[in-house]
């Protein structure tokens, strides 16, 4: 951005990526938020529970 449009708007050149940065973030968890949603929505179970049952089935015998 050249210097005299970022001056209308920040202070510093800093303070641009900062609030670049945060927006960043915003945005990011937004769609976070929108994917668990479908997630939920869609009756999947989290991840990490299939990653735990599977490693606990791995390690434990068969019942017989």
């Amino acid at each position: 951005m050249a210097e005299a449009s970022r001056q209308g708007y920040f202070r510093s050149r800093e303070a641009l990526l900062v609030a670049a940065a945060e927006r960043i973030a915003e945005l990011h968890h937004a769609d976070m938020d929108q994917a668990a949603q479908r997630h939920k929505a869609a009756g999947a179970r989290p991840a990490i529970q299939g990653v735990v049952q599977a490693i606990v089935h791995g390690a434990l015998p068969d019942p017989l």
